[in-house]
């Protein structure tokens, strides 16, 4: 993470030449899932269902070039995601018997996250890339699930708060685009595909890996243009040195 800072600190210095510097607001909404893999081999009934999802915060663009931009965020992401599994019952040798276990799982992971990325414009549409770090601040484990044999039913409910076996921070890889609508607003659309297994000390064949789609409103709070301060400001020496030769 120090990293995506420093490259982050280094953007920012070389930009300052160019200009433009907006801060605004913003608040997204849309659909987000827990992918988890299992790789032992083993027949599962396996189903994954989207839930809503939503990110909001802070953030800050400026002019790399004509045509290109750099973007930052501080924001809140909640991200939930429903999972289904299902197992039949298997003698020693593999084969099927009478008798399967089912169980529903809903997870929900809240982060603060830090999206850097270079867009390219088009008139008024701007198309972006770029990388995510997430920081976990909390979030919990819901189950209910069953298990049915020989006609006998066994049903459980768990909530599970203790989330020490999932990692701190979430990584991956953000996509999106940008289309201002006035001066002051603008409309977004933003996909995270997370690349890194947020599990840890588990078993290789288990996986869990973030995805995120959501579109929302970017509303402008300020912009500051660099190269219109720095005319004022050497227009106004200019004056003041006239008004001293005259003197």
């Amino acid at each position: 993470m120090k990293y995506i800072f420093f490259i982050l600190i280094l953007l920012n210095f070389d930009s300052n030449m160019y200009g433009q510097h907006t801060v605004g607001i913003k608040l997204n909404a849309g659909l987000s899932n827990v992918l988890v893999r299992y790789n032992n081999g083993q027949t599962l009934h396996h189903k994954f269902y989207p839930q809503a999802s939503y990110q909001s915060g802070i953030y800050y663009s400026t002019s790399l070039s004509r045509k290109l931009k750099l973007g930052s965020e501080i924001i809140f992401i909640q991200i939930n995601g429903k999972e289904f599994i299902g197992i039949p019952f298997t003698d020693i040798n593999g084969k099927p018997i009478d008798g399967f276990s089912f169980d529903t799982l809903w997870r929900h992971f809240s982060y603060v996250g830090l999206p850097i990325y270079v867009g390219y414009n088009y008139k008024k549409l701007n198309v972006n890339l770029g990388l995510q770090t997430n920081l976990r601040l909390g979030g919990n484990i819901s189950e209910k699930g069953g298990a049915n044999n020989n006609g006998d039913t066994l049903t459980w409910k768990n909530k599970y708060t203790d989330l020490s076996g999932f990692d701190k921070f979430d990584f991956g890889l953000s996509a999106g685009f940008i289309l201002n609508l006035n001066k002051n607003f603008a409309l977004e659309g933003n996909y995270y595909y997370g690349i890194n297994n947020i599990l840890k000390n588990n078993p290789k064949f288990l996986k869990d890996k973030i995805r995120q789609l959501t579109v929302g409103l970017r509303v402008k709070c300020f912009t500051v243009n660099r190269k219109t301060k720095e005319k004022k400001i050497r227009s106004t020496k200019k004056d003041a040195n006239q008004k001293e030769d005259i003197l």
